[in-house]
C-alpha cells in the first residue's frame, strides 16, 4: 500500500478499498463497517466520536492494509 493521508479518506472509502481493514474497527469496538455515515465520516472523525488515538487507528489500519493475510 503506498503511503495514502488515511485521515482525508471516509471510512465507506477505506472499507471498499481494503475490507480486511474491518477487523481493526472491530478490535476498537468502533461500529464503523455497520455505520450508515461511513460514507461521509473520515478516519479521524470517527476515531473523535469514539474517543481513540486517531495516530494508533491510522497505524494499525495501515498496516492491516498492508498484511498479506489482512
Amino acid at each position: 500500500m503506498p503511503d495514502i493521508d488515511l485521515s482525508t479518506m471516509t471510512v465507506a472509502q477505506l472499507l471498499r478499498r481494503w475490507p480486511e481493514t474491518v477487523r481493526v474497527f472491530l478490535d476498537y469496538k468502533m461500529n464503523c463497517p455497520a455505520c450508515p455515515i461511513a460514507p461521509f465520516m473520515t478516519i479521524d472523525e470517527a476515531a473523535g466520536e469514539y474517543g481513540v488515538d486517531a495516530d494508533a487507528l491510522t497505524r494499525d489500519l495501515m498496516r492491516a492494509a498492508r498484511s498479506p493475510d489482512g
